[in-house]
């Protein structure tokens, strides 16, 4: 079954070259999200999926030592929020959607924000405009970055637009759009 996607989507490419940075962007992804947002969050084992949910969450949370940890084993941890609720999931043990349906995962997608980690077994199931990322490590000699490519939908990108002239004038962040 193929998703019938009616949305024109953005792409943006980021360079995040220390975890200060990643915490940058993750507090700017996190100013643009609302209830009903679905990030998922994609790359090889390794690449921080883990780490850029958890300053994700902490941003929304406005606590920056909220203890978030993986939901590998659990599948899904929740954290209520003076903003709303946020599902956070790791769908890497999962071999089946028939697990999802299980799990009840489509039940509360339109009241949270879902942040979901290796959501490929999700795919046929996820709505439409989700805020995708997918992270890659660039290694060159001693420098080394992880490549971001955010894609969301034309709607998301207006809020998204807003969000990124915010970034553009932190004249002291090393965040570089290519």
């Amino acid at each position: 079954m193929l998703k019938k996607n009616i949305f024109l989507d953005q792409v943006y490419n980021i360079k995040l070259y220390n975890w200060s940075d990643t915490r940058l962007f993750a507090q700017i992804i996190s100013s643009f999200l609302k209830e009903g947002d679905v990030v998922t969050l994609r790359g090889n084992i390794g690449a921080g999926k883990t780490t850029l949910a958890r300053h994700l969450i902490r941003a929304i949370d406005e606590d920056d030592e909220l203890e978030v940890s993986s939901p590998t084993y659990a599948i899904m941890h929740s954290y209520n929020t003076s903003r709303f609720e946020i599902c956070h999931y790791d769908f890497y043990r999962l071999t089946s959607t028939n697990e999802l349906y299980e799990l009840n995962f489509l039940d509360n997608l339109e009241n949270v924000v879902s942040i979901i980690e290796w959501p490929e077994i999700a795919s046929e199931i996820l709505p439409d405009g989700c805020i995708e990322i997918y992270i890659s490590e660039i290694w060159h000699g001693e420098v080394d970055y992880r490549r971001i490519r955010l894609t969301v939908c034309i709607i998301t990108a207006e809020r998204m637009d807003k969000a990124l002239e915010m970034w553009s004038s932190l004249k002291r962040s090393s965040l570089t759009l290519d």
